[in-house]
């Protein structure tokens, strides 16, 4: 395992809730749903669809004029994780 360095950052309320979310749903920690995501963001292969992806996800979020609620935070999450699987076995 990697060693981990203390980070603080600023990010909108909504995407902490859908990794919270997420994280939840696949029975582990917040850090990793954050280090994944950067991680798919930041790799080369298939860079430019994974920003693209992500952009999109992001501007969504970015539309919407209140936050997302529990229950919307949690669908986030699950469309994320099945999109994310059905991506894996498509490799």
């Amino acid at each position: 395992m990697a060693a981990r360095m203390k980070t603080t950052m600023y990010l909108d309320p909504d995407l902490v809730r859908a990794a919270q979310a997420r994280a939840v749903t696949e029975g582990r920690r917040d850090y990793e749903i954050v280090e994944d995501a950067l991680r798919t963001y930041l790799t080369p292969l298939d860079r430019e669809a994974s920003r693209a992806a992500l952009r999109a996800m992001l501007d969504r979020l970015a539309t919407r004029n209140e936050p997302l609620s529990d229950d919307e935070a949690m669908a986030l999450a699950n469309e994320e994780l099945h999109a994310m699987r059905a991506e894996r076995r498509q490799r």
